[in-house]
């Protein structure tokens, strides 16, 4: 059983305690042995303040500070569903190298022989993982904020607009399911100017196979009738085949200078034909090299230079002396006991609110 299955079966309070737990541990920098990089928690309508209120009263004053600088979550208002994400290196390496190549032919769109496209071009830069906050419909609770929140992997940006017009999502096993709901919440909750969302999904059960998928904006209906709607225009394209070999009968990601490009950044967004495309080979290329770049960092792998002298090494004094974490299995249960009681004595004690600051 996943451990996403686990937890949506446990209830509200411990649920709670348990997604402190594992900030407290990311906190201390702490390995959880079934972390998964996408780690999903059923709360109850009014549980999202409950948890912001006790992480902000928790006499560690310094774990609300982490948790709104460094942890990055999503929250689907319609479900009450709260989404850890937890990255791993072949995750983020694969991602630095598909947004530098974007980048980077961004770049030399700005040398290229067409003003239009080069002032346009220039104004675009990949803007990281960033919060976006959009009302949703389909909220039941009554009462309660429509508000949903979700932190995508990567995102490029005009500077002049108000949302980013290109979304990237890494998926795997865990977080495939709710792709399709990311890539709706982002077209619809920007009212179509997010233009593009790209989902690379690189973990599939037992082999080495890596598929391409593209959601974008469509209206549908008649004229002065129409809505919008999130289209899925390629479907798990594979760009690596189970053996781990690049499937050059797909060309892969192919995108246009448009598709950053809305009518309220450019009057004729179509004049901006100039392509940016990552082959199905190149994509193969980069996440192979994740892989291999992220296990030679789990094995302690790699060039290394030797200490100089000696080899003795003289550390600072630290004062006051810095109490030690345990690791000790029991001591985590513990303090996961230790957060449910005090939740539990403060259950009913913070109204539905939402203050996230």
């Amino acid at each position: 059983m996943s451990d996403s299955t686990r937890d949506s079966k446990r209830p509200p309070l411990d649920q709670i305690s348990r997604i402190i737990n594992r900030v407290r541990h990311a906190q201390a920098g702490h390995n959880i042995q079934d972390q998964q990089p996408w780690c999903v928690f059923q709360l109850l309508p009014g549980d999202l303040e409950h948890l912001f209120s006790f992480l902000r009263d928790d006499e560690d004053e310094k774990l609300w500070s982490f948790f709104r600088d460094k942890v990055r979550y999503d929250y689907d208002s319609r479900t009450c569903r709260l989404s850890l994400r937890m990255p791993t290196p072949i995750h983020e390496i694969f991602l630095t190298s598909v947004t530098e190549n974007i980048r980077d032919q961004l770049k030399k769109i700005t040398t290229g022989t067409s003003r239009v496209a080069a002032d346009f071009a220039k104004n675009v830069d990949s803007k990281g993982s960033i919060a976006l906050k959009y009302e949703v419909d389909g909220t039941q609770n009554q009462g309660l904020s429509r508000v949903s929140r979700h932190e995508p992997d990567g995102t490029f940006k005009h500077r002049e607009a108000q949302d980013p017009s290109i979304i990237i999502e890494i998926s795997y096993l865990q977080k495939r399911k709710a792709l399709t709901d990311l890539a709706e919440f982002y077209i619809l909750g920007s009212d179509g100017n997010i233009q593009r969302v790209i989902g690379l999904d690189i973990e599939y059960k037992a082999t080495k196979r890596a598929t391409l998928s593209v959601w974008q904006p469509e209206y549908i209906g008649d004229e002065g009738s129409e809505e919008l709607v999130a289209t899925q225009a390629l479907v798990a394209q594979e760009f690596r085949d189970q053996d781990g070999n690049p499937n050059d009968k797909n060309p892969g990601l192919v995108l246009s200078l448009q598709d950053f490009a809305t009518e309220a950044l450019i009057e004729d967004p179509s004049v901006l034909t100039q392509q940016i495309t990552i082959s199905s080979s190149e994509l193969c290329s980069m996440l192979t090299s994740a892989e291999a770049e992220a296990k030679q960092g789990e094995e302690n792998r790699g060039k290394r230079m030797a200490m100089k002298g000696s080899g003795r090494k003289r550390w600072r004094t630290r004062t006051p002396p810095e109490e030690l974490d345990s690791d000790d299995e029991r001591e985590l249960l513990a303090e996961e006991e230790r957060a449910a009681k005090r939740i539990a004595r403060q259950d009913g004690a913070f109204p539905g609110r939402e203050r996230e600051k």
